[in-house]
């Protein structure tokens, strides 16, 4: 009798250990691809994941031994062994389907096809596949009639549409802001210049050239103009003014100024520089230079450095660059109203 109880344990701690391996198996799997794609996209495996990933293994672990005869301390009652296990699918399912957006829609669409996917449809995507998780576990594990969850009164609807239409106005608008912009991308919008570093479900978030982090409503700036400086192309023109003494020819002015165009890193061949006479200055000519860079975060600095090369090669070829000036004509008076003026 003793011997066949003790095959009845030496059963349940294998089968007990098998669970157990294969779920920890499993687990591991799951989150060596998700690191993995992090990792390779150069980016931190957020806090909620890893915390979500914890607490499934748990839930998980305490099935398991909920389930083996062997643990005596661990007894569910029966709803909360339900919830448990609802629980646990829930989260099989949100890692799931983070496999699915890493694998189909980040890695093969995105990155290897090139296509378009704005992060705020991976999102819906998402909520979407937990929404349709939530709806069949709850049938399926609680035993709950979701045709009854879904027939929501709509008196209720209407009240929950109408305290969250600001956010489904943001919603919607963020959907159509991210087919014009993108992250990492050169923008003007509500007066700030900067990069786009988020577009989320209610914000766009840019970061100016001050280091200042600004957040914009979705909806506000749709209704606003957008400047993007990375579309159609890459390409943006940059003018700057410049003016050269009246003693220097207009065309070798303009010459010289497309000439140190070229000559300083950075600026495009194609299309090349054009410089046009802008207008006649007091002091002298003003010049229109206008040149293509194809990196607008260098825009400031390229211009410095245009500038800069337009003072070296000015003073090469002695074109003058004009200080203000003013001339006054001084005319003699008149004898007899010199004379007055004494008397």
């Amino acid at each position: 009798m003793t011997l066949v109880y003790e095959d009845e344990e030496l059963r349940l701690l294998n089968a007990l250990l098998l669970k157990l391996g294969l779920t920890l198996s499993l687990a591991l799997v799951l989150f060596a691809i998700y690191f993995f794609m992090a990792r390779k996209r150069a980016k931190k495996v957020p806090r909620s994941f890893i915390t979500v990933y914890w607490l499934t293994l748990t839930l998980y672990v305490v099935l398991i031994l909920n389930e083996s005869d062997l643990i005596r301390a661990v007894n569910l009652w029966e709803g909360a062994y339900l919830w448990t296990k609802f629980a646990a699918y829930l989260g099989t399912a949100f890692f799931l389907l983070k496999a699915a957006d890493l694998l189909l829609l980040e890695d093969f669409f995105i990155a290897k096809k090139g296509a378009h996917i704005p992060a705020l449809v991976r999102l819906l995507v998402l909520l979407s596949g937990l929404a349709v998780a939530v709806l069949v576990f709850l049938r399926t594990v609680l035993g709950i009639n979701v045709v009854a969850l879904v027939a929501i009164p709509t008196a209720i609807t209407a009240v929950i549409g109408f305290a969250l239409q600001d956010t489904l106005k943001r919603f919607f608008a963020g959907l159509m802001l991210s087919k014009l912009v993108r992250v990492g991308q050169w923008v003007s919008v509500a007066g700030k210049e900067g990069r786009v570093v988020q577009v989320d479900l209610t914000h766009v978030t840019i970061i100016t050239r001050d280091d200042d982090l600004v957040m914009v409503p979705n909806d506000l700036v749709a209704q606003l103009s957008i400047a993007n400086y990375n579309k159609p192309t890459t390409n943006h023109a940059r003018t700057v003014l410049v003016e050269a003494g009246y003693e220097a020819p207009p065309l070798q002015a303009r010459t010289v100024l497309i000439e140190a165009a070229k000559a300083v890193p950075g600026v495009l061949h194609d299309p090349a520089p054009e410089a046009t006479v802008s207008a006649y200055k007091d002091s002298g000519i003003e010049y229109r230079l206008k040149f293509w860079i194809n990196d607008y975060r260098y825009a400031l600095e390229m211009d410095g450095e245009v500038l800069t090369q337009i003072w070296y090669a000015f003073k090469r070829e002695r074109i003058e660059i004009p200080l203000p000036q003013r001339i006054v004509h001084v005319t003699k008076a008149k004898e007899s109203e010199r004379v007055i003026a004494e008397e």
